[in-house]
């Protein structure tokens, strides 16, 4: 298998700092580009241009054993502009995937594999500005970021057992991460400065995943998930943020930025599911089904310094429906409970505020859906 992907972007910011109230209301005017501070637009652009050639190879060593190995080359520019100059980052790079599976028979298989994965690295806009709201050029090691890589190892078995009506796999993982990538404030920076991309130090991540799928009888199936999860930062990674926002006193977090075994933010524990379907016919001509799925996850923490945390979860999502050979239609509930609950927050740490920003999950939603086959 070989494939080839090209992709050409370009990410305008145009927008102007130091509007705190919100967009629009009845006792003011919205915000218009001919509302705008001239001197004080961004006018930053960054455009990206990407090809990689991927591709995939599968030898069976004999019978049982089979072995494949992947590639992926990627090569990338990034120009950047804004009023302080221009800007050029390139990068090329070659991250392969290995793995062998073994048959132990028809319905077992046992694998393993070896994996290199990374997000590109990239520039900065100019973010900090003087007394007459110019804006300041940022240094070189601000102005542009690394990539941020991880090499991971997994080995699990895949099963079908009792003829089939039960299905059960695992998996243990481990990921080596580093040169993370992560949201700072640039040094010289103002309370109306946006953050900047950096990367911080390394982290490990390593766990367990289990999954089944059970026919109960010939209408009823039932199902099962369940992930542990222990993703940590190395000892002596230090949070470059945390130490510019000076908000550390030894006491709640250490003052040197060390976060060295704290867990990664927003990374939970222990996350699990279970679901039961019940399907039958009505007529010849007719099917039924009708299924309750319960989902939930660990408290997250919100910062790598393990302050705050997002608090644990359970949801309910019920889903039913009728078809024939032509059409469909389903009437689903999400969160049949009515659960009010943050679904994710990101956190903002400067020397002038520090805020956490939550995202609310929705609330229930009731809906019906129809299909039909032409």
């Amino acid at each position: 298998m070989v494939g080839l992907y090209t992709s050409d972007g370009r990410d305008l910011d145009d927008g102007q700092p130091g509007y705190a109230g919100p967009l629009w209301t009845d006792s003011t005017d919205p915000i218009l580009p001919s509302t705008i501070a001239a001197g004080a637009t961004n006018n930053a652009v960054i455009e990206t241009k990407s090809t990689a050639i991927f591709g995939r190879v599968s030898v069976p060593i004999t019978e049982k054993l089979v072995f494949a190995a992947e590639a992926r080359y990627t090569d990338e520019e990034k120009t950047g502009s804004d009023d302080t100059g221009s800007f050029v980052y390139e990068d090329s790079y070659l991250k392969p995937r290995f793995s062998l599976d073994y048959h132990l028979d028809d319905n077992k298989l046992i694998y393993a594999s070896y994996a290199q994965g990374l997000k590109s690295g990239g520039i900065n806009n100019a973010v900090v500005r003087d007394a007459s709201f110019a804006l300041i050029d940022l240094p070189d090691n601000e102005r542009f970021y690394g990539p941020d890589e991880n090499t991971s190892y997994e080995i699990g078995s895949k099963n079908r057992l009792f003829d089939g009506r039960l299905e059960l796999n695992a998996a243990l993982y481990y990921i080596d991460w580093s040169d993370l990538q992560v949201s700072v404030a640039a040094e010289g920076s103002t309370s109306t400065t946006s953050t900047i991309t950096a990367n911080l130090g390394a982290a490990t991540s390593k766990g367990i995943e289990i999954e089944s799928t059970f026919a109960a009888t010939d209408n009823l199936t039932l199902n099962f998930g369940l992930a542990l999860n222990d993703a940590t930062y190395n000892d002596d990674t230090i949070s470059q943020r945390l130490i510019r926002a000076g908000l550390c006193d030894d006491i709640v977090c250490r003052s040197d930025g060390n976060i060295g075994g704290n867990t990664l933010q927003r990374s939970s524990d222990v996350q699990w599911n279970i679901g039961i379907q019940y399907d039958g016919k009505i007529n010849n001509d007719l099917d039924y089904f009708a299924r309750a799925d319960v989902a939930g996850q660990s408290e997250q923490y919100l910062s790598e310094m393990n302050a705050a945390t997002v608090p644990s979860r359970t949801l309910v999502n019920l889903r039913a429906g009728i078809s024939s050979d032509d059409w469909s239609v389903e009437l689903w509930v999400k969160n049949a409970t009515d659960e009010e609950y943050v679904s994710n927050a990101f956190y903002i740490a400067s020397p002038f505020f520090v805020d956490y920003v939550p995202t609310w999950g929705n609330l229930r939603r009731i809906g019906l859906s129809a299909k039909y086959n032409f």
